[in-house]
C-alpha cells in the first residue's frame, strides 16, 4: 500500500512539472516583440501654398535602432516635389516643391517613409496659382518738381512694387515684361552694393503692403513720367502683371511779386530786410558784388544756384529740402552776409519755386555803396 502511494506521488509530481513545463514554453511562444513607436508628428494630409518653397515632414521613432534608417519614396511622376532630404536632421524630411502656375487645378503627392517593416505616407496637396484682381493707381496733386499717386492693390496680403519713370524710358521697353526684368537688374545691382541678400533688400527696401501713398521730388517741371505696380514676393518672384498710370510735373511759371528791400552795414558785412507784396511766395535774398540790371543779377543768382543744387543733389539731399531750409516767406530779414572788397554791391531779393529751384521773378535790387565804418 505504502508503494503504492509512494508511485502515485511520482506521477502527480511529473504531471505537474509537464504542465508547468508547457505553460513556460506558451508564455515564450506568445510574447509581443518590442515595437518602434514610429509615427508621424506632422499631420498625414498636407496642403501647402502654389510657390516654390521648402517645407518638412516631422516624425518621431521612441525606440529608434542603430541598424536602421528612415527612406523617404514619391509617388512616381510627381516631379514637382524634388530635393527629398531624410538625412539632415533627425525627426525631420525635408523637401521642396516646384510653382504651380495651373490656376483651376491643384496636384498631389504621396511621400512614404519606410523604417523597417513600418511605413507612413504623407499626401502633399499643392494649391493652385492665385490669381489677383487690378491695382487701382491715382496720381495727384502734383508740383513742378513732384509727383504723388496712390496704389490700391487688389489683395491687402500681396507684397509688390511700385515706382516712378519718365515716360521716354518707360516707352524705350517692348514690353512690361522687359521692363519687369529690368527693374529686377537694378534691384540686385542695389542690393549687392549695399552688401546685403537680394531678398533682405526687397523686404525693407522695395516691398509694399496694402494702400499706399507715394512720392518722387526733385523731377524735372512740365515733364511727363509714368507711375507703376506690380505684384512681387520676398523671393523676386513676379506676381501679377504690370499696372501703370501716365502723370506729369507742373510747369514753373512766372511770380508776379516785388519786393521793399532796406539794408543796414556793420563792415564787413551787410544785411537785408525785405517786405513782399505777397505774402504766399517764396523767396531768396542776398548780395551781388557788383551792379548791373536785375535781369543781369537775376540769370547770373541761377547759374550759381544751379551749382548749388546739383551739389546739394549729389550729397543725398532732395533740392525741396533744401529750398525750405533757405527761402524765405513774408516779411524777413537775412543773416549777415559778407560783402567782397568793391566799392559798390547790389542787395536783391528774388522769387523762387522751392520744388525746383527755379527762380520765377526777376530780382528786386537795391544798389548800396561800402560803409567802411568811419
Amino acid at each position: 500500500m505504502k508503494r503504492q502511494i509512494t508511485y502515485a506521488a511520482a506521477i502527480g509530481a511529473l504531471i505537474a512539472s509537464a504542465v508547468l513545463s508547457i505553460n513556460s514554453c506558451d508564455t515564450q511562444n506568445t510574447t509581443t516583440p518590442e515595437t518602434s513607436g514610429f509615427a508621424p508628428a506632422s499631420d498625414l494630409h498636407m496642403t501647402v501654398g502654389p510657390e516654390s518653397a521648402a517645407h518638412e515632414i516631422l516624425y518621431s521613432i521612441e525606440n529608434p535602432s542603430p541598424e536602421k534608417s528612415v527612406k523617404a519614396t514619391v509617388t512616381p511622376d510627381a516631379d514637382w516635389i524634388y530635393d527629398v532630404n531624410e538625412t539632415g536632421s533627425y525627426g525631420i524630411v525635408s523637401f521642396m516643391t516646384a510653382e504651380n502656375t495651373d490656376t483651376t487645378l491643384t496636384r498631389e503627392a504621396v511621400i512614404t517613409l519606410t523604417y523597417g517593416d513600418e511605413k507612413l505616407d504623407f499626401t502633399i496637396t499643392q494649391e493652385t496659382a492665385r490669381t489677383y484682381g487690378h491695382f487701382a493707381i491715382a496720381t495727384g496733386p502734383n508740383t513742378t518738381g513732384e509727383v504723388f499717386w496712390t496704389v490700391t492693390p487688389p489683395d491687402d496680403e500681396l507684397t509688390y512694387v511700385t515706382m516712378l519713370t519718365d515716360k521716354a524710358t518707360w516707352n524705350s521697353f517692348s514690353s512690361y515684361e522687359e521692363y519687369m526684368q529690368y527693374d529686377i537688374k537694378y534691384f540686385q545691382d542695389m542690393a549687392e552694393e549695399r552688401g546685403i541678400p537680394y531678398e533682405d533688400f526687397l523686404k525693407a527696401s522695395i516691398l509694399k503692403k496694402g494702400k499706399t501713398e507715394a512720392s518722387v521730388k526733385d523731377l524735372s517741371p512740365d515733364s511727363e513720367y509714368v507711375v507703376y505696380a506690380y505684384g512681387m514676393d520676398s523671393t523676386g518672384r513676379i506676381l501679377t502683371g504690370m499696372y501703370y498710370a501716365e502723370t506729369s510735373t507742373m510747369p514753373v511759371e512766372d511770380t508776379d511779386v516785388t519786393f521793399e528791400l532796406s539794408v543796414t552795414q556793420e563792415f564787413p558785412y551787410a544785411t537785408i530786410s525785405a517786405v513782399p507784396s505777397r505774402d504766399d511766395v517764396y523767396y531768396l535774398m542776398d548780395i551781388y558784388n557788383s551792379t548791373g540790371t536785375p535781369e543781369e543779377i537775376t540769370q547770373a543768382y541761377q547759374e550759381m544756384l544751379d551749382e548749388v543744387l546739383y551739389m546739394v543733389s549729389a550729397f543725398g539731399m532732395s533740392i525741396y529740402d533744401y529750398m525750405m531750409d533757405t527761402a524765405f516767406i513774408g516779411p524777413a530779414t537775412s543773416d549777415p552776409i559778407q560783402v567782397g572788397e568793391v566799392m559798390e554791391f547790389t542787395a536783391f531779393a528774388v522769387a523762387v519755386d522751392v520744388n525746383t529751384g527755379t527762380l520765377t521773378s526777376v530780382a528786386s535790387t537795391q544798389v548800396c555803396e561800402i560803409d567802411f565804418g568811419f
